[in-house]
């Protein structure tokens, strides 16, 4: 994996930092420059059926192609980048708390640095953060002008004794009100894990994401998010995203120039008439 060209890729020169080392000044800067570049996008889903998470093949489709990914790939390929560079890094799989009833299928990171431990996730589809949240119980930490929190829940005793593990859960601060996003246990997971996630969100029709097109890019004022056709942009206004503008694509050649505009998805003209014409599934249901 050529380093030197994911860094140039991502703009490292505009973080006024050095070459990348083991120090918080570089991860923070490194999964900040990762959300600002990459979307959240599942295009795979209809243009192969296909999603590989073989970092090789990530690097590939997300560096050399323009493309983006889901959280299996955008964190994926941030952690082999933070492995090359030396971080201790742990995967773990979350379950989505937007709504009840989901299975763990969100892949986030712990990484270890300075004597710390944060919480790293640069492939949440939804509002996300924007750069290293400490775990910390209680901790409540500004990521683009949104506040998060994370807490530390105790679990009972169950089974004579057998203890559960603790269970860390992500908030966002909406309206005065704190709602959950998703929670985490710290248990070790393997690659073959998250082959299976990753295949479940690539061919299930209990999947949302093989219902509609989706692309989520995060950008430094706003925040663009593409459902099949149609299109809203989100402002930050007193610690709430706000609309401020929505539109409708109207033809395949529009669709194209707005991904390039304002996703960093580059798609040729073939693939966007794809993208433009195939409909959602009538009737899914939405179990994730």
């Amino acid at each position: 994996m050529d380093l030197n060209k994911y860094l140039e890729y991502v703009n490292w020169n505009q973080t006024g930092l050095d070459h990348p080392v083991v120090d918080f000044k570089t991860l923070s800067a490194l999964h900040n420059r990762h959300i600002l570049t990459f979307p959240f996008e599942n295009f795979d889903v209809f243009l192969t059926g296909e999603t590989s998470l073989q970092h090789d093949k990530l690097f590939d489709k997300m560096v050399n192609q323009k493309r983006g990914g889901w959280c299996f790939e955008l964190n994926g390929l941030l952690y082999s980048i933070l492995k090359q560079i030396g971080f201790k890094v742990r995967p773990l799989m979350a379950r989505n708390r937007l709504a009840p009833g989901k299975p763990r299928t969100h892949q986030i990171l712990l990484v270890e640095c300075e004597n710390q431990i944060y919480l790293v996730d640069a492939g949440f589809g939804g509002t996300c953060i924007q750069k290293p949240h400490r775990l910390e119980n209680q901790y409540i930490q500004n990521h683009g002008g949104l506040d998060f929190k994370l807490i530390l829940q105790k679990p009972e005793i169950t089974f004579s004794g057998i203890q559960e593990p603790d269970n860390w859960l992500l908030q966002i601060l909406k309206n005065d009100e704190w709602s959950n996003l998703y929670e985490f246990t710290l248990e070790q997971f393997e690659y073959e894990d998250f082959i299976i996630g990753n295949h479940f969100h690539t061919t299930s029709q209990l999947s949302p994401f093989t219902a509609q097109r989706l692309v989520i890019k995060v950008h430094p004022e706003t925040r663009w998010i593409l459902i099949n056709k149609s299109v809203r942009e989100y402002v930050v206004e007193n610690k709430n995203e706000v609309i401020n503008r929505e539109y409708i694509i109207q033809s395949a050649e529009e669709l194209r120039a707005e991904l390039e505009k304002n996703a960093n998805i580059i798609i040729s003209q073939k693939q966007s008439e794809v993208l433009f014409n195939e409909e959602p599934p009538k009737s899914v249901l939405q179990y994730i």
